[in-house]
């Protein structure tokens, strides 16, 4: 047998002995052929992802800045009765902060309520509830509650319309008790020109409101004999009540309407006079 013949005839032999491996490992059910991996781009995810994190990082810092950034104040409100209270308020007529001026003040805002969003009525409300349940407020026909207020704005029509608001309200809060009640304003107080300069430079002195100093130093002009000193421990009640018997009704607008004002013009009487009066 030649050479080539002998090749031939020992691959015909091979090839009907050994079977195809691989056939056979690709015809068995747990053959599969993993899918093709999606191509990556590292550069660009944390790119993308870097991106995300700065623009969450300024949403975080803008939303802390606005929070904590001081409000600008448009008005700012001073109430007097003992206590004494001031109430600043922000451009779109939400408070931002009640403060106290003496000790009684401190006793009527209570700390932990938090005054910062809340409109004018809201306050005002509390504080009248407060005032009321610290015995501040009469309850009885024989006494008048006086409230001396003073609006300071640079704008007056702000001014003005913060002090119509606060004044109604106070009023209406006011009417839920027996005793009347007189709101005083404080620009309502005659005072001279050399003493509103001195007043002018602050809205407090000396733990006390502007407010409150215009009455007394007011008092003092009407009578001199009225020591300043003496009056800084009396009450808005008490100062009104003193200012009203001192004070020339021709300088109050609304004097025939204020409580414990003097009677200027007595009734018509067809009594005859006693001769001995006079």
């Amino acid at each position: 047998m030649k050479k080539h013949e002998l090749k031939h005839l020992i691959r015909e032999n091979l090839m009907q002995e050994v079977p195809d491996v691989l056939d056979k490992i690709k015809a068995s059910p747990q053959f599969r052929v993993p899918p093709k991996p999606a191509p990556s781009f590292p550069w660009f995810t944390t790119k993308r992802f870097a991106l995300s994190m700065t623009a969450i990082a300024i949403l975080l810092i803008t939303v802390f800045i606005a929070q904590f950034q001081t409000p600008v104040v448009a008005a700012t409100v001073t109430l007097d009765v003992n206590p004494s209270i001031v109430i600043t308020i922000g451009e779109d007529d939400k408070v931002i902060s009640v403060s106290a001026v003496n000790d009684d003040g401190e006793t009527v805002i209570e700390k932990d309520i938090n005054y910062r969003g809340l409109t004018i009525d809201e306050v005002v409300d509390i504080l009248v509830q407060r005032l009321d349940q610290l015995g501040y407020i009469i309850k009885t026909e024989e006494g008048t509650n006086v409230i001396l207020i003073e609006v300071s704005a640079q704008d007056d029509v702000v001014r003005s319309r913060i002090e119509q608001q606060f004044q109604e309200r106070l009023s209406t809060r006011m009417n839920q008790f027996a005793a009347p009640h007189w709101i005083m304003n404080a620009r309502d107080i005659p005072l001279s020109q050399q003493q509103r300069e001195i007043l002018q430079s602050a809205l407090i002195q000396n733990h006390m409101t502007r407010a409150r100093l215009m009455l007394m130093y007011r008092i003092n002009e009407l009578d001199p004999s009225i020591d300043i000193t003496s009056l800084q421990e009396k009450s808005i009640r008490e100062l009104y009540g003193i200012f009203i018997e001192l004070e020339q009704p021709e300088n109050l607008p609304f004097y025939d309407q204020m409580p414990g004002h003097r009677d200027i013009h007595p009734p018509f009487s067809n009594v005859p006079l006693d001769p001995a009066l006079f």
